[in-house]
């Protein structure tokens, strides 16, 4: 399989999303193919406008998987976090649905700490369509309240088109097709 080659996004000052995700990236591979599958990386245009990463096949099983890095609430957090995920409802660019909507993906792999939480796409959006707050926040640590319905507040960027929420490790679980552990270190 080859390496995947991506430019820093220029919000991206420092690299570090980049290298945790291609970090991330890599170790996915490294698990899926001691469970026996072969990983297809995706092209540069089925990555960026399909929003999947890898297709994995085994036997007659074929799905493809968008795989999402742990990730800080916030940029000044000293350390990415594995209570929360980030879900993207739109992407960074005008007219792009994001992953959530508009992807691919049969399943999302959320790093954690220990494993990779794989969660049915299809499911996800159907957990999260109906619990989608109007209000919309432009600082992370706000997108962690929920509104006063309970509903997950959409977090943008000033000046950005992309729209997340930030959805708890634990609903992710509840949702979970299958979770992946990290084989332990000798």
């Amino acid at each position: 399989m080859n390496e995947r080659k991506i430019e820093r996004n220029k919000y991206d000052v420092t690299g570090e999303n980049l290298k945790r995700g291609l970090k991330a990236e890599k170790k996915f591979v490294e698990v899926a193919q001691k469970r026996g599958y072969k990983v297809c990386l995706s092209n540069p245009q089925q990555d960026i406008d399909e929003h999947w990463d890898f297709e994995l096949s085994k036997d007659s099983e074929s799905f493809k998987v968008e795989v999402k890095a742990m990730r800080k609430i916030k940029r000044s957090d000293p350390a990415p976090q594995d209570e929360y995920a980030w879900v993207e409802l739109h992407g960074v660019r005008e007219r792009d649905e994001g992953w959530l909507y508009g992807g691919e993906a049969n399943y999302i792999a959320f790093e954690t700490q220990k494993s990779f939480v794989l969660v049915d796409r299809k499911k996800l959006l159907e957990y999260v369509s109906p619990r989608l707050s109007d209000e919309v926040v432009d600082k992370p640590v706000e997108a962690l309240k929920k509104d006063a319905q309970g509903k997950y507040k959409r977090y943008r960027r000033k000046g950005r088109h992309d729209e997340l929420i930030l959805v708890e490790m634990d609903v992710l679980r509840s949702l979970c097709w299958q979770e992946w552990p990290f084989p332990k270190k000798p």
